[in-house]
């Protein structure tokens, strides 16, 4: 009697270790996604602070240059995109 339950609490105990390492392998995923998540939205923020510097440098730029200049920039860029993907 006294075995077969010194038995069982060592498969109970078993059990137990193994259920303490697999939320140990879980906490340190965790706290790794974590890391990652911040670093993620460090560059989601630094990047969202260059759309807006570029956004404000293009409308300055638009409100200050000649809009035919503009268009003809844009039409030589878009030739020359295709003349490099025709090559290719």
């Amino acid at each position: 009697m006294l075995r077969e339950q010194d038995d069982e609490l060592d498969g109970v105990i078993g059990v137990v270790k193994a259920t303490k390492y697999e939320a140990q392998d879980f906490g340190t995923e965790i706290r790794g996604q974590n890391a990652r998540i911040q670093k993620l939205g460090d560059d989601m923020t630094r990047t969202e602070e260059n759309m807006v510097d570029a956004d404000s440098k293009m409308q300055n730029l638009l409100a200050a240059s000649n809009h035919c200049w503009l268009w003809m920039v844009i039409a030589i860029e878009f030739g020359i995109m295709v003349l490099f993907f025709w090559i290719l």
